[in-house]
This record gives C-alpha cells, structure tokens and sequence, in this order.
C-alpha cells in the first residue's frame, strides 16, 4: 500500500478529519498522533528515596514500560551525569515484563496485572537473578487497594516470588 503526503495551506483540509471546520483542534489527538506525558522526575526522586530506606539490597530490579524505557534511560544517564542523587546504579537492573494477558504487543505498563510480574521475575530467577528489591510503577494498580484490573494485590508478587517488594508512585499515561 502506497500513501502520498502533500501539503495544504487551507487549516479546515489540513486537520481534517481530527478537527471539524469551526472547532479548535487539540494538539493531543492531531492526525491520531499521542504524545506522551514527560518522564515524572518525581517518580525518580522516589525511588531513590525507596532505594536509599534498603540499604541492604545489592539486587535491585526495576521495571519499566516499552513505551517509556528509553525515556527512563535517558533520564537515568542525566542523573549519573549531574551526581545529584545518590543511586547505586552498579545494583540496578532494569527491565521490561512481558504482557501477556492483555497480549505481547501492549506498550503501555498500565495495562499489566500482578501475573506477568510474576512470571517475568520468576522467569529471571531460574536464569540465577534473585532480586533483593523489586520497583514497580504503581500506575498499574487500581484505587486505594492496589489491585490490578482482575482485582488481584499487587502484595501476590512478593508472595510468590519471596522478592521485597514496592511501589512506585507514577501517574498513569494518559490519552
């Protein structure tokens, strides 16, 4: 399938059909295109802070979405690059669990359930990685319980996987 681009001067013709002539477009939704929220510099200022309360963690696991890893890891190469927090980066490992009740192809972490932490973490225990600490982005749990959306605790994962567990505070992405 071939599509050819061209240019158009007109405002009504150039947005159509995400804005119908007469209304403003929203710059969110344009051409179906989104564009993510920012990295949350506070969700890094708190899991430094989670880091720092285990001091005797020497595995530490955090995971992160396919959508933002890079974006995490260009922020994390600024952090070590300003000196300004303390985190024991040569303990780190970061990672991505695969989706696999919603599918493979999601991108998006808010869209995991407690399982495929489960299993990823699992899965890495029986390469020989045991992790002492495991960071998760909260925003994958839902209300004041922390469930995900099959209403299970994300409390299962440090149950099943005998890892130290917590959350860290992360909007959700928002569309």
């Amino acid at each position: 399938m071939e599509f050819n681009l061209k240019e158009c001067d007109s405002d009504i013709e150039d947005h159509y059909p995400y804005k119908p002539s007469g209304y403003p477009a929203d710059p969110k939704t344009m051409f179906g295109i989104h564009f993510i929220d920012g990295f949350p510099m506070e969700s890094l200022l708190e899991m430094a802070r989670v880091i720092a309360k285990h001091p005797e963690a020497n595995q530490i696991l955090i995971f992160t979405t396919e959508l933002g890893q890079n974006l995490f890891y260009r922020f994390i190469e600024m952090i070590i690059r300003s000196d300004s927090l303390d985190i024991p980066f040569e303990r780190i490992r970061v990672t991505v669990a695969e989706h696999r009740y919603w599918g493979g192809n999601i991108v998006v972490g808010d869209l995991h359930v407690v399982q495929d932490y489960i299993d990823h973490i699992e899965k890495l225990q029986t390469a020989g990685y045991n992790p002492d600490l495991v960071l998760i982005p909260s925003s994958f749990t839902l209300g004041r319980w922390r469930l995900d959306v099959l209403g299970n605790s994300y409390l299962e994962i440090e149950r099943q996987t005998g890892c130290k567990v917590e959350l860290i505070e992360t909007p959700p992405v928002k569309i």
